[in-house]
C-alpha cells in the first residue's frame, strides 16, 4: 500500500503486447533485421562500438531508410501493376535479385556521420 493508500502495481499498465512486457527486443528481433538488412545494411550503436551514441545519425539514416523502402515499394507497386500470374512472379523474382544484388549503390548515398 502507499500512503496514499492505493495498492502498488508491480507491473506496467496497460494491456502486454509481446512476451516481454517491454517490446524494446522487438525491434531488434533477427526476422526484422534480415528484412530491414535488404534495402541497407543495419547498423547499430549497441553492435558496432565505432558509431557514436546519441549523435543524431540515427534521425538522417531514417529517414535515408524509409526514402530507399519506399523507392523499393512503387518499384513493385509498378511491377504489380503491368503483369499479372506466372509473369508478375518471375518479375518480382528478378527485382528482388537485383535489389538485393545493388545494396552496396544504396549504400553509397547513405548520410555519412561527419555530415550531421
Amino acid at each position: 500500500m502507499t500512503r496514499a493508500g492505493l495498492r502498488r502495481m508491480h507491473r506496467p499498465l496497460g494491456p502486454k503486447k509481446t512476451a516481454q512486457r517491454i517490446g524494446a527486443s522487438r525491434l531488434l528481433d533477427e526476422a526484422a533485421r534480415d528484412v530491414a538488412n535488404e534495402d541497407l545494411s543495419v547498423l547499430s550503436s549497441f553492435d558496432d562500438t565505432s558509431l557514436p551514441f546519441c549523435s543524431g545519425w540515427e534521425f538522417a539514416d531514417h529517414e535515408y531508410r524509409k526514402l530507399v523502402a519506399a523507392q523499393r515499394r512503387e518499384i513493385h507497386d509498378e511491377i504489380s501493376r503491368l503483369y499479372t500470374g506466372a509473369e508478375l512472379e518471375r518479375r518480382l523474382a528478378v527485382f528482388r535479385e537485383h535489389w538485393l544484388r545493388n545494396r552496396a549503390e544504396r549504400e553509397l548515398l547513405r548520410p555519412g556521420f561527419n555530415n550531421l
